[in-house]
């Protein structure tokens, strides 16, 4: 599917499909950051070009990005990253909606993405379906499947700690009413 013609009419997330997310290590805003957007290997790189990379890595790094999409040999025809600063990305926790916002307003017709959590987001908010990488399965707008598969991600042991539950539950609004009313009495 990352081959196919579609993606001309796509948009795609970098980090997580074109390569690895950086590790917290490495997500400093700062030299490690620098290092890891310099160096980390593509692992996957599309033979057709693709209408537009959407990422949650800062404007300010474009012209890293830019480099390494062209050493990599990446063909796009837009590259919309994030603007304001890392802080303000912390904060708000927003990387779906920025991403469903970017696709609800153009005539793509697949968002491509490597997180559950925000493809389900992306596929909300901006009404159109979303194939996630990591899942290997589409998410569409309402598609219960979706909501059902992070009730079970919240109850697997990797996602068991407090932390990693309060990230799942804060990236797809009106999720912890619908965890805590159908989750409650689960072992």
């Amino acid at each position: 599917m990352l081959h196919h013609p579609v993606l001309a009419h796509a948009c795609m997330d970098v980090d997580g499909v074109l390569c690895r997310d950086p590790r917290p290590d490495e997500n400093d805003d700062g030299d490690a950051y620098g290092r890891f957007l310099e160096d980390v290997p593509m692992r996957l790189v599309p033979n057709v070009e693709v209408g537009r990379l959407v990422t949650a890595r800062l404007e300010r790094y474009r012209p890293s990005t830019e480099a390494w999409l062209a050493l990599a040999g990446v063909r796009y025809c837009e590259l919309v990253m994030y603007q304001g600063t890392a802080e303000e990305r912390r904060s708000r926790r927003d990387h779906g909606l920025f991403k469903a916002d970017v696709y609800a307003h153009s005539k793509a017709l697949l968002f491509v993405e490597s997180s559950l959590v925000q493809a389900v987001t992306i596929a909300s908010a901006a009404g159109k379906p979303v194939f996630c990488t990591d899942e290997s399965r589409m998410v569409y707008p309402g598609d219960a499947s979706g909501v059902t598969a992070l009730q079970d991600l919240r109850w697997s042991a990797a996602y068991r700690t407090e932390r990693a539950a309060r990230r799942l539950v804060h990236c797809v609004p009106g999720l912890h009413a619908l965890l805590k009313r159908t989750t409650t009495r689960r072992p």
